[in-house]
């Protein structure tokens, strides 16, 4: 069978998902497809932060995803149960953004809130059928051939489908670590910082675990998150373990009996964790790529990257899923942009545009690429250290043991949230 569409959006992620809404809403015709029969990929991400918000809120959208979720506003990192290193108050950014809160949300429920705004706008995802070739028309278009025959004539593409991206290897662009300058799928990178993630019912969890706030242990490696569930009034816990390089090799898949035992190892308060059944697990290997350029041309089709398919970095902060979408949208808009362009001489610059503001990106993926070579945990306690000490210009921790400065909050927020993006 053969489609027609002005924008063929690759990948049915929260990033694609979001490309797809901008898109319809402006009367583009657009046509989603994904290798994937479902975006069952295990836990993945589980924040949404407050610049991520505003760009929702553009579209209409913030509000489905704040219903869905739980608002947090506050972050504490500690070493172990004991000991605090900084709480970051997020209503210190009150005066940058309306949103100065961020929401705990599963992957899973975010592009749950998306596919229902998409199915309102009648768009089509073509689910279980991946790329297999593009090849470029007489006329302006190319023509996409999919797995299970059909093809799909096109004057766009935004590739969203992740790091492993088909249209990134067709199209030939490099993806490379900008440190060592190893291809991301080079089999030689296996010295790498670990993550075993899962998503999880509790039957047990200690007192002091705050049941809307995420729960970062540093010196024990341990991250916890709060999540809505599918079932009603009942929690998930997002459960995240960090492995340093030579550590043992983290199985695929994780089962319950891993989570538990590295739990028990890793519990420092009083009380246990008690794992009543797991949902999903995956593990992750914590490396950084970036894409040669954002986007390319065959002929006179644009194609354009966007989230994990043209950048991908540690998950410290949060910051995947978020940049994916904010991604998403600064191609969508560039493409109706070149779209009314009347002056063709010109009217190509507008990719530029894009590449400038997807650079965030790049600093990003370049910042984290050795991030985990002092990290304990998913953040740098060695730059924490050194946050505090220069501010309060002392040689230890011993005076901000509990830090809930406005100064220190708001720096560390803004740069998180995604605030400090113009």
């Amino acid at each position: 069978m053969s489609y027609e569409s002005e924008v063929l959006v690759v990948g049915a992620g929260p990033t694609g998902l979001v490309a797809a809404i901008t898109l319809a809403q402006q009367g583009v015709n657009v046509i989603v497809v994904d290798a994937a029969i479902s975006n069952n990929n295990g836990a993945r991400a589980a924040v949404v932060h407050a610049h991520t918000l505003e760009i929702l809120s553009s579209l209409g959208i913030a509000d489905a995803v704040i219903e869905r979720g739980i608002r947090c506003d506050k972050l504490r990192f500690s070493g172990d149960a004991s000991r605090q290193l900084l709480e970051v108050d997020m209503s210190v950014l009150k005066k940058d953004t309306p949103y100065p809160f961020s929401v705990l949300i599963s992957q899973a429920h975010v592009e749950e809130a998306l596919q229902s705004v998409l199915e309102s706008l009648k768009v089509e995802i073509h689910r279980g059928n991946g790329i297999t070739g593009i090849k470029r028309l007489l006329d302006d278009k190319v023509e996409v051939m999919l797995s299970n025959n059909s093809t799909i004539a096109t004057k766009y593409i935004i590739g969203a489908d992740g790091a492993h991206s088909t249209i990134r290897h067709l199209v030939g662009i490099d993806f490379k670590d900008p440190e060592t300058g190893l291809s991301y799928d080079d089999p030689n990178i296996t010295n790498t910082f670990q993550i075993a993630l899962a998503d999880v019912y509790m039957a047990q969890v200690p007192s002091p675990i705050p049941l809307n706030e995420p729960t970062f242990q540093l010196d024990r490696n341990l991250m916890l998150i709060p999540l809505p569930s599918s079932e009603p009034n009942r929690l998930m816990w997002r459960v995240g373990l960090g492995s340093p390089p030579n550590a043992d090799e983290i199985p695929h898949n994780p089962p319950i009996e891993y989570f538990q035992e590295e739990i028990n190892k890793r519990n420092t308060f009083d009380m246990p964790f008690v794992i009543s059944s797991i949902l999903s697990s995956s593990r992750y290997r914590v490396r950084a790529a970036l894409a040669d350029t954002y986007n390319a041309k065959i002929g006179k089709t644009h194609v354009l990257l966007v989230g994990d398919a043209a950048h991908v970095h540690s998950p410290v902060g949060g910051q995947g899923m978020n940049m994916g979408i904010c991604d998403a949208v600064s191609a969508a808009r560039t493409i109706i942009h070149h779209m009314k362009s009347e002056d063709d001489a010109d009217r190509d610059l507008v990719f530029q545009t894009y590449t400038k503001k997807t650079t965030r990106g790049r600093r990003t993926s370049s910042r984290n690429g050795d991030e985990h070579d002092q990290v304990v945990g998913f953040w740098r306690r060695r730059k924490l250290e050194e946050k505090f000490i220069s501010i309060y210009e002392c040689n230890s921790l011993e005076a901000p043991q509990h830090a809930s400065v406005d100064i220190l909050s708001r720096k560390v927020w803004k740069s998180v949230s995604g605030c400090m993006v113009e």
